[in-house]
């Protein structure tokens, strides 16, 4: 998504800012999940965080979708779409 938003050098940021926050939550989700089941002694309680953040998290790609408008991929990069010829030629 970060991709069809931008164009160029800040489409490659924006994607490497989506890929170090899942590299920062890949990290530290284990630390969290081995402290909650310490602190409750449950690894049930654990799992259960992990899956409360994918519901937490899982609603943003479709409030994102809901408010993008169709067919302005042309307009975010500044250029007209191509439409190829395939060799048909209209005289």
């Amino acid at each position: 998504m970060p991709s069809a938003l931008f164009a160029g050098a800040a489409s490659a940021a924006s994607l490497t800012v989506v890929v170090s926050v899942a590299n920062v939550g890949g990290f530290f989700s284990p630390y969290v999940v081995g402290l909650i089941t310490e602190a409750t002694g449950n690894h049930q309680v654990g799992l259960f965080f992990l899956a409360a953040c994918v519901v937490v998290v899982a609603p943003a790609p479709y409030f994102y979708a809901r408010h993008r408008l169709e067919g302005d991929a042309g307009v975010v990069s500044g250029m007209k779409p191509r439409i190829p010829s395939h060799g048909v030629h209209n005289e």
